[in-house]
């Protein structure tokens, strides 16, 4: 994960309309989604050693923002992820991946991706 306080790319630039295309998806995701997806980050799978505290929806978003140095491509890769598009950036494709609770957005074929995962602290289910 790159440290969004310091990263110069293009996508932090794009932080703000990722965080709305997602808390817009966040809001229409039904309750048992969403509290399945929440204690999962009490789980031992965590990438950050912090609480898995109850938050909103847009705590969640917040708190788990971040550009990582992967691409769009590697998330999409064969067997990976069940993603599906939730709204698009700059003409690019926002995506969802299905039953894992994690938002991404990049331009193709770049090393960095804008991302937020409902898990947070945990890693993603299935990652």
């Amino acid at each position: 994960m790159v440290n969004t306080e310091s990263a110069d790319h293009q996508e932090w630039s794009k932080k703000e309309e990722f965080k709305r295309l997602v808390l817009s998806h966040l809001l229409k995701m039904d309750n048992s989604e969403w509290d399945r997806l929440r204690n999962h980050s009490k789980s031992n799978d965590k990438m950050l050693d912090e609480p898995a505290l109850e938050m909103s929806r847009q705590e969640v978003v917040d708190a788990s923002l971040a550009c990582a140095g992967l691409s769009v491509e590697d998330i999409q890769s064969p067997g990976s992820f069940d993603c599906h598009s939730i709204g698009n950036i700059d003409g690019h494709p926002c995506f969802y991946a299905n039953g894992a609770g994690y938002y991404f957005w990049g331009y193709p074929g770049r090393g960095f991706i804008l991302e937020a995962t409902i898990t947070y602290p945990a890693y993603p289910i299935g990652w």
